[in-house]
């Protein structure tokens, strides 16, 4: 069946009388046959395999060495992190009361000068996350409803899914643009 003859042999193959259908480059655990098993069949296959990956197999390729050089720049990042378990917003609303990246008075007047100062209405010289969290006096009767007992901001930051949902309510509930 495979020979270096430039003649082509007409054999023709039975198994139990039956006629086997020829087969010019058969497959045998993923490798290619050729007639005269110059192994060219291989060969393009493999090629083209390798310069044609799949979508997922190129996003892979891709994706690898940018996630490790993430993951190598991020070392802190927890990806057991109850956030994930939250929907978008809420996810969006305890990152930017973490990161202090929000639309609350202190960080809209320290950054870009926007509004008349970082003073809460209140009177505390600074609203942020913290002082809304935690101390500011106009929304104690809040705090109270959704917090009836004291709470570090760690939790109301850092805790469980359930401690942040009730976080992201509280900012939703107050009003608050964040």
């Amino acid at each position: 069946i495979f020979s270096l003859s430039t003649k082509i042999p007409n054999l023709r193959l039975r198994i139990n009388n039956s006629l086997l259908e020829k087969e010019n480059y058969p497959k045998y655990l993923g490798v290619t046959f050729d007639p005269r098993l110059t192994w060219c069949k291989q060969i393009e296959t493999v090629q083209k395999n390798a310069h044609n990956p799949s979508y997922n197999e190129a996003k892979t390729l891709i994706n690898s060495p940018l996630d490790c050089h993430w993951r190598q720049e991020h070392p802190q990042h927890n990806s057991k992190d109850a956030i994930h378990k939250l929907s978008k917003a809420e996810q969006v609303t305890i990152f930017r009361l973490r990161t202090g990246h929000n639309r609350l008075k202190h960080h809209l007047f320290s950054r870009f000068k926007i509004r008349d100062g970082p003073n809460c209405p209140c009177g505390a010289n600074r609203r942020d996350a913290q002082h809304v969290l935690q101390d500011c006096p106009l929304l104690d009767d809040a705090r109270l409803k959704y917090w009836p007992e004291p709470r570090e901001m760690n939790q109301k930051l850092y805790g469980s899914a359930l401690q942040l949902g009730i976080t992201a309510e509280f900012i939703y509930a107050s009003d608050l643009t964040i």
